[in-house]
């Protein structure tokens, strides 16, 4: 059986689409999410990966997406083996010019939305036969303050603090928590500087 992994955010050109691939490549079964389907379109060939909608902020989809996974899984006797939170957002701001309801949209997505699909994908890999693997995509942000982010800084910090108690919280249950701490590359600033 093929280990299987969930990566949520997996908008073309994005790390979610870039690790579902790369997963793929290894001869993982992925489930690859997003708000809009539409947006990964690019992976809708690869073999042995399912596009799922989900849309973290959302209860319901979140639900939704639980259910859709868990009986795929029954159907084929896999469990969920790794479950990657990539989804997020970012905001370049000035600091005393973000209203709060940017901040709390930005926090909604990138650290209670993260919380919310752990607590409800938590279950499946629980029975991950040899134990699941948690990865939350947490960001240099989080340490380094940049200016004009930093609504996004906190929302990293807050994160990579979350996602360590939970290393701790979940090491008796045979979990594996993992902080993935990105930064930008030279491709990703020829990108923004194109």
């Amino acid at each position: 059986m093929p280990r299987c992994a969930l990566v949520t955010g997996c908008s073309a050109g994005g790390i979610g689409s870039a690790l579902v691939e790369e997963l793929h490549a290894q001869g993982l079964r992925v489930y690859a999410t997003a708000r809009s389907p539409a947006k990964m379109n690019h992976l809708v060939k690869l073999p042995n990966v399912t596009l799922v909608t989900l849309d973290v902020v959302d209860p319901a989809s979140i639900a939704a997406a639980v259910d859709t996974v868990r009986q795929d899984l029954s159907s084929s006797g896999d469990s969920l083996d790794v479950l990657i939170n990539n989804a997020g957002q970012s905001l370049v701001y000035p600091a005393l010019d973000t209203s709060i309801d940017e901040a709390k949209r930005l926090f909604d997505v990138n650290f209670w939305g993260v919380i919310a699909v752990t607590q409800a994908f938590t279950p499946l890999l629980q029975a991950a036969k040899n134990g699941g693997t948690l990865v939350n995509v947490c960001s240099i942000s989080g340490f380094l303050y940049a200016p004009w982010m930093s609504v996004y800084n906190a929302s990293k910090a807050a994160l990579m603090s979350w996602s360590e108690t939970l290393r701790l919280e979940l090491q008796p249950f045979n979990i594996r928590v993992i902080s993935l701490v990105t930064a930008p590359s030279p491709q990703m600033s020829c990108r923004i500087l194109a």
